[in-house]
Formats: C-alpha cells, sequence, structure tokens
C-alpha cells in the first residue's frame, strides 16, 4: 500500500457507512503491524472525529492483542526464557518496547559480586546474600496493601522503574536475579501468595522455602501446611513443588485481569482473559489464587 493510498483509507475510517469502514479496516489489517505508526500518529493529531478515534483505537487494539498473543504462543513452546515472558506480558501496556530494550534494561542492574565469589558460600548464606542485595541495595518491596491491586505493578518496565511489586511480580523478579547468581531457585505456585524455594543443585528437590514477599524469609514446609490449613485451602501436592516458568506468567496475568477489574477497565481486562485461555496450562478455577 502506498503513503497515498494507506492515507485514503485512513480518511475512510471516518465515512459512517459501516459496509465501507469494513472494507478499510480488513484492507488495513492486511498491512500487519507497519500500519500501527501512521493509525497512532493520527490518533493523536487535532481534530479527528468520535467515530475514527473509536474506529482507530478498535484497530489498533487488535493488531497489538493478536501480537501479543503469537508472541505468547511462540514463547510457551520453549518457556525456559522467565524475562521474555515477563516482557510478553508487559507489552499489553508497553507494546512497542522491544526486548532486546527489555533486555538491557533488566541487564543494567549490576552485580556487586561474581559467581566464583558466592561458590564457597552455603545455600542459605547465598540467599541472605541474595536478599541482601534485592532488598537492601536495590530497595526492591512489595507494594503497601492499598496498590496491592494497582495494574503498573505487573509491568517488567514499571517494576524495575518503581521498584515496587506485587507479590507475584516480586517473587519473578527475584526468580531473574537468583538465575543471575546461578541459583537453583525455583518458582512455587501457592495459593494467595506467590513463593519460591531454594532445590539442590543435582535436583529439584527442596531445600527451603522463601518468601520474596518477605524479604526472602526463609520457612519449611510444615508453614507451608499450616499456612492452607488457615486459610481453608486443602492442601495438594503442586503446592510444594516447583513449577513452570509459563505457570509464574499466567499467574502474574491473573493478577492482572482482576487488578484491571477492580480498576473498572473491563476492556483491558476482557484482552487479559482472552490472552489466559491461549495458555496450555490452566489454574485451577476452584482455587482461591488471590
Amino acid at each position: 500500500m502506498t503513503t497515498t493510498e494507506l492515507n485514503a483509507a485512513i480518511r475512510l475510517l471516518d465515512d459512517p457507512d459501516k459496509q465501507v469502514y469494513g472494507i478499510v479496516r480488513d484492507k488495513l489489517f492486511s498491512q500487519g503491524l507497519e500500519i500501527i505508526p501512521p493509525l497512532t500518529q493520527v490518533l493523536t493529531s487535532e481534530g479527528v472525529s468520535t467515530l475514527m478515534r473509536s474506529r482507530i483505537e478498535s484497530i489498533l487494539s487488535k493488531l497489538e492483542s493478536e501480537d501479543i498473543s503469537a508472541n505468547f504462543k511462540n514463547w510457551q513452546k520453549n518457556d525456559s526464557d522467565l524475562l521474555k515472558g515477563f516482557w510478553c506480558l508487559s507489552r499489553l501496556q508497553h507494546f512497542s518496547q522491544s526486548f532486546e530494550t527489555a533486555q538491557q534494561l533488566f541487564d543494567s542492574i549490576q552485580m556487586p559480586f561474581s559467581n566464583e565469589e558466592l561458590s564457597n558460600y552455603s545455600d542459605t548464606e547465598k540467599v541472605r546474600i541474595l536478599n541482601h542485595f534485592v532488598y537492601k541495595q536495590l530497595k526492591f518491596r512489595v507494594t503497601p496493601s492499598e496498590e496491592y491491586f494497582e495494574p503498573q505493578y505487573c509491568f517488567l518496565q514499571d517494576v524495575l522503574k518503581t521498584r515496587k511489586a506485587n507479590p507475584v511480580s516480586m517473587g519473578l523478579v527475584y526468580l531473574l536475579l537468583a538465575k543471575r547468581m546461578n541459583l537453583p531457585i525455583v518458582g512455587i505456585n501457592l495459593p494467595k501468595i506467590f513463593i519460591t524455594a531454594m532445590t539442590y543443585s543435582s535436583n529439584q528437590n527442596i531445600s527451603f522455602y522463601i518468601n520474596p514477599s518477605n524479604e526472602g524469609a526463609v520457612f519449611s514446609r510444615q508453614e507451608i501446611t499450616r499456612f492452607l490449613n488457615q486459610n481453608n485451602i486443602t492442601a495438594k501436592n503442586e503446592f510444594f513443588q516447583p513449577c513452570s516458568n509459563s505457570t509464574v506468567i499466567l499467574r502474574l496475568l491473573t493478577h492482572l485481569e482482576y487488578a484491571l477489574k477492580t480498576k473498572k477497565m473491563f476492556s483491558k481486562a476482557s484482552s487479559v482473559s482472552k490472552l489466559l485461555k491461549t495458555f496450555d496450562n490452566q489454574l485451577d478455577k476452584d482455587t482461591n489464587w488471590l
């Protein structure tokens, strides 16, 4: 499509005839993501009618939604890169940011020690070092209860910028920084509060559990059982075992969906709901995860 043809098609978005709009919309969709910059430019210009604005927003929303969904499906085929999964989710708010930019943003966090320096410490000591780095030096913290369901704290860029996170995104950051230290720390999909665990290097058997929402406090399996009993949740083996990276992202998406609904951002919440259904694994609907 030439520039002249493109401009003509965009002008026709103001045509009240729904049949004309349908033809133009499909023509614009066929151009793929390349159509986003010119449509965004028109959207932010002065004098755009309510009808044209609504139609452009609808087209942009569908294009972005389809691209994000395709990215998630590709990522799930090999979910070993947790940062990429976090980036895929964050595109719901920061669509145009590339993965390379997100990678650079995370890599800008300088580790004050080398993996060689850590090799002489025990696992418990390594976690203490990680905790000091995350909570004292970097000053990451979980949001106060009144900000728990602020959507922004589900997005990589916002979490790294503000150093504030909800319990799931805090756990995600904890896992990413632990990986930078080559620590065998994994995610544990515990209802109501996402946690992590230190495993033995030779396998994924649990050594001890860690609560990133409580500055990396270490605790035992018995304490998880007590927590489940206090919250009237039936204990399941999966609540004590390592979960996949897809499950970590699925958990954060579930938190985001609820956060958007509490803010009455129902259109965005609906987009997240559709995205949740594209995951091969699903959270148990009978369990209260929030």
